[in-house]
């Protein structure tokens, strides 16, 4: 996985506010790209959609984002432990 640049940082500071290509579940959208303290994220059927920047080319041409019924899935799945017997 390649890792992110001074450039790429620079780009994501100007695309904050602007609309940008995601690829989310197979197809791409267009939204919005918003940044707080958790990070970046769109806004995605109604719900804060984190994401992040493909940095495969020296530009940064799109962003990544998993749907949020997935995150949901992931999450609840991510913090179930076995109880030992």
């Amino acid at each position: 996985m390649n890792e992110m640049t001074a450039e790429h940082l620079k780009q994501i500071d100007g695309m904050v506010g602007t609309k940008i290509k995601v690829l989310i579940s197979g197809k791409f959208i267009t939204r919005v790209l918003h940044e707080d303290y958790d990070g970046l994220y769109i806004e995605y059927k109604k719900e804060r959609t984190p994401c992040r920047a493909d940095l495969n080319t020296k530009k940064i041409k799109y962003f990544l984002a998993v749907e949020p019924r997935i995150l949901k899935i992931i999450n609840s799945h991510k913090f179930k432990t076995k109880k030992a017997v």
